[in-house]
């Protein structure tokens, strides 16, 4: 069949799958470097959490001298003031029951169980931090969350960690 075709035409053939075939690659490279820029993500993300939870471990370990209330307080307050990726990150703290313990951006949320909160495509976003905490001790969770300062959904990863004395 293909022998019956005109050169002209065969070139055209030739050009259009090497262009279908170009278009492929760099969708799948695109993908891969996504995927790879994701992966570098929540790597720091990892590095992040266990350098904010140094400062809880450094606050249980003063409660003796300070007395435990003040050694949460100040936990609270020291986490509470951490920042990175110049000001749009910070951290929060739940308990295992999905309640929220300390939210810097959204205080109001303090106190109150979020169990029931849900993205737009359905993930219970806190009780998947709590469900995190009681099976692995830790891990990334996927969602959609306000950018501080905005109410427009943006996709989310939060590596979550459990403390434990």
């Amino acid at each position: 069949m293909l022998s019956n075709l005109k050169i002209k035409i065969k070139l055209w053939l030739i050009l259009g799958l090497s262009l279908v075939g170009a278009i492929f690659i760099q969708v799948y490279e695109l993908q891969q470097a996504k995927s790879q820029l994701l992966e570098g993500r929540e790597a720091e993300l990892v590095h992040l959490v266990e350098s904010a939870a140094l400062n809880i471990d450094y606050f249980y370990e003063q409660r003796s001298s300070l007395g435990e209330e003040n050694a949460k307080a100040q936990a609270l307050a020291a986490i509470g003031k951490l920042r990175y990726d110049a000001g749009k990150g910070y951290f929060w703290i739940n308990d295992l029951n999905a309640a929220v313990v300390m939210h810097p951006i959204q205080p109001s949320l303090n106190g109150k169980n979020l169990s029931h909160l849900e993205d737009p495509d359905g993930v219970k976003i806190f009780k998947e931090f709590a469900k995190i905490g009681k099976s692995s001790g830790a891990g990334v969770v996927r969602y959609k969350w306000e950018e501080p300062g905005s109410d427009v959904l943006a996709a989310k990863s939060s590596y979550v960690q459990l403390f434990e004395p």
